[in-house]
């Protein structure tokens, strides 16, 4: 594993961010045959009340640029939550870290989010009250999970982020991805072959791996950016869709967890920016 801090060619991370900057933000209107469905959502969650309201909220929003409305379901403990990891029906999780006050070494945590990687396509939201600086909560986003919001939050929040985590998923769905971007580009990233539209990696030896969504736009954003690299802000803003005012998603995170499975990632960072090296792409898009 190689962790390199560099400030070569001048503070390259600082002119990024100012070039960003000065850049609008700009969407792409999909015609209504091509919008994806809305998200089928399962929210875990052990304080009811909470949970069926943030159900109700969800279920009456008008998601922009998707056909129909959430459809959303509650499961208020772990094994129910499990229960619905066989069909993967489930789109995204909104995921409590504790879900029994009487047993508090009862946790969602770690396993779960694993296990949502590793049987499902879908997205996770850890939604908790804990501060995202807190370890446990640091825990969930090193583990896979694809945001996190801390409670209190206003709807709004809460409605742009599984906006923004929905369109990453349209990425990697095999239905859909054929209509992306960039799809099918692909990239030797050290002795790992990266399919832009692909959440499974695999090396020179014939291992592979699976990303999450949010790994899978981290990696896409750095590759098929002319510099192949990124900042904290261009991400939020443009990937994870934060709102200005809103807090960054430490993107360190998403570097801590792709680090520890492409043993071979060389990031060089600089002031929160980060530039992927050793990267080529072997194949380019047949858009």
């Amino acid at each position: 594993m190689r962790y390199t801090v560099s400030n070569e060619s001048g503070n390259w991370g600082a002119h990024l961010r100012q070039t960003v900057a000065s850049q609008p933000l700009r969407t792409q209107d999909v015609p209504v045959g091509l919008q994806p469905p809305a998200p089928n959502i399962l929210i875990v969650e052990d304080e009811a009340q909470y949970a069926v309201g943030l159900m109700n909220w969800l279920e009456d929003w008008r998601m922009p640029a998707v056909q129909g409305q959430c459809k959303v379901q509650i499961a208020t403990d772990v094994d129910r939550a499990l229960g619905y990891l066989s069909g993967d029906t489930i789109d995204i999780f909104i995921v409590d870290l504790i879900l029994d006050k009487d047993q508090p070494e009862r946790k969602i945590g770690t396993e779960f989010i694993r296990k949502v990687i590793a049987q499902t396509n879908a997205g996770i939201i850890a939604h908790t009250s804990l501060s995202p600086s807190d370890a446990e909560a640091a825990e969930l986003l090193n583990e896979g999970a694809d945001d996190y919001i801390q409670k209190p939050s206003d709807i709004e929040t809460v409605r742009a982020r599984i906006l923004a985590l929905w369109r990453r998923i349209q990425l990697v769905r095999p239905s859909k991805k054929s209509m992306q971007v960039h799809n099918n580009r692909t990239f030797l990233i050290g002795d790992w072959t990266f399919v832009v539209g692909s959440r499974v990696l695999k090396n020179l030896a014939g291992e592979t791996l699976r990303l999450s969504p949010t790994e899978h736009a981290f990696l896409r954003h750095l590759c098929v950016d002319e510099n192949h690299q990124c900042d904290k802000v261009s991400f939020n803003l443009m990937v994870l869709g934060r709102r200005s005012f809103e807090q960054n998603m430490r993107v360190d995170n998403l570097v801590y967890r792709l680090r520890n499975k492409l043993r071979s990632l060389q990031l060089i960072s600089d002031e929160g920016a980060y530039r992927l090296v050793d990267v080529r792409e072997v194949k380019p898009s047949t858009k």
